[in-house]
């Protein structure tokens, strides 16, 4: 009798330890979900900003060099901080295992960073800028994709480490049914991953240095 209490106090304990430890999951990924949140609407609202600068620039400033330089430093500034929110996102994606609210933030996130490439276009024509503008197309569902997607980030992370703000980075998932990054990729024959979209011209697979150093100008 003494030995199956033992055994019934053991199973109870360790079934509370188990609940424990998911519920303390599922509280971390939670406080995650809700950090991300907060960050990528401090995002939104620096987004809208350099959208109305751009805005203001093209309507009633379009023959001002100084605000035109002004805008093109605000946007550069702009894609920095967008930048380092999406490494903060990814390592958050690789150890978010309770929270689906993460998969949200990231499509908005997605969309953001579209606005953003969208805003360099036109103001790298307004004002005749000189940076890049290169744009990542990666599968977030694709499992087998894991190691080629994770090299070429590795090496894009190197290149704008390098060029910094000789060159816009922008990660786009094709996978996460965002219509506009669909018809983007359709645009320009994009139909598999990894793939990059870098001033017009796409590369299809693994791209390395030397592929793209050439090109960018920066990275050697």
């Amino acid at each position: 009798m003494m030995q199956g209490n033992i055994v019934w106090k053991a199973a109870l304990l360790t079934a509370i330890v188990f609940i424990a430890g998911i519920a303390v999951g599922i509280w971390m990924d939670n406080q995650r979900v809700d950090q991300t949140r907060e960050r990528i609407n401090d995002i939104d609202i620096e987004w809208n900003d350099a959208r109305l600068t751009s805005l203001y620039y093209q309507q009633l400033a379009a023959n001002d060099t100084a605000y035109c330089n002004a805008a093109m430093d605000a946007n550069l500034a702009f894609n920095d901080r967008i930048y380092q929110e999406g490494l903060t996102i990814e390592r958050y994606e690789s150890v978010n295992r309770f929270a689906p609210e993460l998969l949200q933030e990231k499509k908005r996130y997605a969309l953001l960073q579209l606005q953003f490439w969208m805003n360099s276009i036109e103001l790298k024509k307004q004002c005749g800028a000189t940076y890049h503008t290169l744009v990542y197309f990666y599968d977030h569902y694709n499992s087998g994709l894991e190691n080629v997607q994770a090299a070429q980030s590795a090496i894009l992370a190197e290149l704008k480490d390098k060029c910094g703000a000789n060159l816009m980075l922008v990660p786009l998932p094709r996978d996460l049914d965002i219509s506009t990054i669909s018809l983007l990729a359709a645009q320009y024959n994009i139909t598999s991953a990894p793939s990059i979209l870098l001033d017009g011209n796409t590369f299809a697979g693994l791209t390395g240095n030397g592929m793209l150093v050439p090109l960018l100008g920066c990275g050697s």
